[in-house]
């Protein structure tokens, strides 16, 4: 075996323990909860229907179902498959290497491996690793069609395209910005070696490929053929912009990046300056990438809605143009130097990573986490199935809509017998074992001073939890008889 290999090996290596080391913490946050909620929802026998609302096509639900049903539904279970998408896509690097070059995938492929962005996001249950490792699988094949042929090139392509429209309806930014990198690198087209009646060919079977998978997904394999229309009518609503709600600055991406990627970001400036300086280094692919670079940048920073996950769209191009930095300096660095100087950079990422994803990931100070669940939900949790199993039947009677109380329905998901009330009123007539409410100082959402009146004779206080920021529940329980304790 290579050098190449091994070090390849080993750097899948290091990215797998860094996203499979302790899966199981944190609990699940919002996203992740409604994403396991339908995942759930579909092990039950409920089909997937499109909703734009949701903002989110089937693949990562699709892609999760067979494995669950192996396994069980869990939430480690869940979290594996972002992880082995996430861990295809550093495969995926290496694929780039008759571009990039062999010593500039490797790098690349490393940085992306230990990036703290795309650890923690990969271990979390949500589309972006998805959808990342799909934007790249429809580059790769591009690079090999000498050997694939150009067939085989153009399906594999728009197969890989059509995923990612299957995995978030922003699937335009990425590829629109591939389109205009691929114009604007200004090199030789790889289609111009065939006739034009093989290009035409080839770009039909690769549309029909593209139709017939994205068809399949979108309508719950043809169950939902009405959801096609909607997914369609939804494209204008993204490229006009997308939801106005989270709004952030323009340059909220840079933040992020810059607080979490400083490294990345600076190896990344450095390449594009040595593209710039260096014309026997500007391959067509690296300048592609760099326009990659800007181009996914403008397009979601352009909308007023910003999320941290789609940070890791940036980091891919990131950590491909880090690896063209590092190969360059290893070329005019003197050995020792540049071996020390990336020695130090690796501690200083991997430390990054281990602060962020082991240490800080459900502290909602830090840049990348999003409305994370608070570990004092699991002493709530405990209550409940504590005051469940006094009581014998299974009731839970939660006083307001899902939406407040996320991830609880993720939570309480084995309890068939758990309701969602607007009112106290209602849940108490529905003769639950155990109440949950919100308590808040806010006089018009504390649900405190109702439900003590209802309740306060047939029950009693075990506990609260601030689930997340915001969000204050208690838990009370029917009262047993001692004698049936």
């Amino acid at each position: 075996m290579s050098t190449w290999w091994r070090a390849a090996i080993a750097i899948l290596l290091v990215g797998a323990a860094l996203r499979l080391v302790g899966l199981n913490r944190p609990l699940f946050h919002v996203d992740e909860a409604v994403n396991g909620w339908f995942l759930d929802q579909a092990l039950k026998g409920h089909d997937w229907v499109y909703n734009k609302d949701n903002f989110n096509g089937p693949t990562l639900l699709y892609s999760s179902l067979p494995w669950v049903r192996m396994v069980g539904l869990s939430d480690v279970s869940c979290r594996l498959v972002p992880v082995a998408f996430s861990l295809l896509t550093i495969a995926l690097i290496l694929c780039l290497h008759p571009a990039l070059g062999r010593t500039a995938a490797l790098w690349a492929a490393w940085w992306y491996a230990i990036s703290p962005g795309a650890v923690y996001f990969a271990r979390d249950y949500v589309h972006e690793s998805v959808f990342v490792c799909f934007t790249l699988a429809a580059v790769v094949p591009w690079l090999h069609m000498e050997r694939l042929g150009l067939w085989w090139t153009v399906m594999a392509s728009f197969a890989a395209a059509a995923l990612l429209f299957c995995t978030q309806e922003t699937a335009l930014y990425p590829l629109l910005s591939l389109l205009a990198a691929e114009f604007l690198s200004n090199g030789e087209r790889r289609l111009t070696r065939a006739s034009p009646a093989a290009v035409v060919g080839a770009g039909l079977a690769g549309l029909l490929v593209f139709l017939a998978i994205w068809a399949t997904l979108y309508s719950s394999f043809f169950l939902h053929p009405a959801s096609l229309v909607d997914a369609l009518g939804a494209q204008p609503f993204w490229s006009h912009g997308g939801r106005a709600d989270w709004p952030e600055p323009a340059w909220q991406y840079l933040l992020w990046l810059g607080q979490n990627e400083p490294l990345l970001a600076v190896l990344a400036v450095g390449a594009i300056g040595g593209l710039l300086r260096y014309p026997e280094r500007r391959t067509r692919f690296r300048k592609l990438i760099a326009w990659w670079l800007l181009g996914v940048l403008l397009f979601y920073s352009w909308p007023s809605h910003k999320t941290p996950w789609e940070c890791l769209d940036l980091i891919l191009p990131l950590s491909l143009l880090a690896g063209v930095a590092s190969e360059h300096l290893q070329e005019v660095m003197a050995t020792r130097h540049f071996g020390w100087c990336h020695l130090g950079w690796s501690v200083v990422m991997l430390s990054q990573c281990v602060w962020l994803c082991f240490l800080h990931a459900d502290d909602p100070a830090v840049a990348y986490v999003s409305e994370p669940t608070a570990p004092a939900t699991r002493a709530l949790l405990a209550q409940v199935q504590e005051g469940v199993a006094a009581a014998g039947h299974g009731r839970i009677a939660c006083c307001a809509s899902m939406d407040d109380y996320w991830p609880l329905p993720w939570y309480l998901r084995d309890y068939a017998d758990a309701r969602w009330w607007a009112t106290a009123t209602m849940a108490a007539a529905s003769n639950p074992d155990v109440v949950i409410f919100r308590s808040d100082p806010n006089p018009d959402v504390d649900q405190t001073p109702v439900v003590e009146t209802i309740l306060s004779d047939d029950y009693e206080f075990v506990g609260k939890a601030r689930i997340r920021d915001g969000v204050t529940l208690e838990v009370w329980r029917r009262r047993v008889s001692p004698l049936l304790r």
